[in-house]
């Protein structure tokens, strides 16, 4: 599963002898330099390589256009850069959207009866980041999902019979994102780390959709924060964890040291490390056994296990 910064077309990519592509040194605003984009990584052999032979599934996030962005609002300043990113992504990556929409990213993907997946888009359909929450025109809470996902999403997960339910989404929960100025430019994350500008109010909705319909043993797999992290969270302070939040990132770029977590769901950090760890670049491994047992592993670019948590389900 990757997802999302798949490409970060929105910088630079250092000239590379090894690498014949033009136009990778810039950054990418036309759909023939998107293109450039894409396979400058994959004229990288052990990347390329990679893709050969792990089947994957994916979501983009923020830097597949530009940073923090957010479609509805990219649609109304710079409609050609919407479309030209959101094609370049479509190309490159094997999805097939639905028959009423071909771009349509979010998705529900079965892995035996043990794991459902539920694949989100959090660019397309999001409010502003500088949107206040609540909206003082509207009175709305801000979106990430949009109505229409966020329905699907609440659907599909009460009408999942599969073990355990893994939530995609390529932004945190509890690792407020955003930088360097959240009280300007908003989070673009869930969380809203004390300022008021992130999408917690609408993670708070399906938090109580999930207790509210006794849907267990979810997992959100997220992103974006450049290490590796394993999260529990009990935000009716019962005492027993609802749900795990599990990130493996990054696998080639800047590797970041934890951030503080926000504490609006009771979070308990498990495990997290990053820069100070040398370079961490890693990935998340997630195996269920036959009796339904989840464990979860980090594995670090030596091949070294840095991290494993086992939880069975309820």
């Amino acid at each position: 599963m990757i997802t999302g910064d798949g490409v970060y077309v929105d910088a630079a990519c250092p000239v590379d002898e090894g690498r014949n592509v033009a136009g990778a040194e810039t950054v990418a605003t036309t759909l023939p330099e998107f293109r450039a984009r894409y396979q400058y990584h994959l004229e990288d052999p052990i990347y390329a390589n990679f893709l050969a032979q792990t089947p994957v599934y994916i979501t983009w996030d923020d830097h597949e256009i530009i940073d923090n962005f957010g479609g509805q609002e990219l649609l109304r300043i710079n409609p050609q850069l919407w479309e030209d990113g959101r094609q370049a992504f479509f190309e490159y990556w094997a999805i097939n959207g639905t028959p009423d929409d071909p771009y349509q990213l979010y998705r529900q993907v079965s892995y035996g009866a043990h794991a459902d997946f539920f694949i989100l888009d959090t660019r397309s359909y999001r409010d502003p980041l500088v949107n206040w929450d609540p909206s003082p025109v509207t009175g709305e809470h801000k979106s990430m999902l949009g109505q229409e996902q966020f329905a699907w999403l609440q659907e599909s997960l009460s009408n999942s019979t599969a073990t355990w339910k893994f939530i995609v989404t390529s932004v945190p929960i509890g690792f407020p994102t955003g930088f360097p100025q959240p009280e300007v430019e908003g989070r673009d994350g869930w969380a809203n780390g004390g300022d008021r500008s992130g999408y917690e109010n609408e993670m708070m909705r399906l938090m109580f959709y999930l207790e509210s319909q006794d849907i267990g043993n979810v997992v959100f797999l997220t992103g974006d924060t450049h290490y590796p992290f394993a999260i529990e969270y009990d935000p009716d302070m019962n005492g027993e964890a609802n749900f795990l939040e599990l990130g493996a990132s990054p696998m080639s770029a800047i590797v970041l040291p934890p951030v503080d977590i926000d504490q609006t769901f009771n979070p308990t950090v498990l495990y997290a490390e990053g820069e100070f760890a040398g370079d961490l670049f890693n990935f998340g491994q997630i195996s269920i056994s036959e009796d339904g047992t989840l464990t979860f592993r980090i594995i670090d670019g030596t091949g070294t296990e840095r991290f494993r948590l086992e939880r069975t389900p309820r």
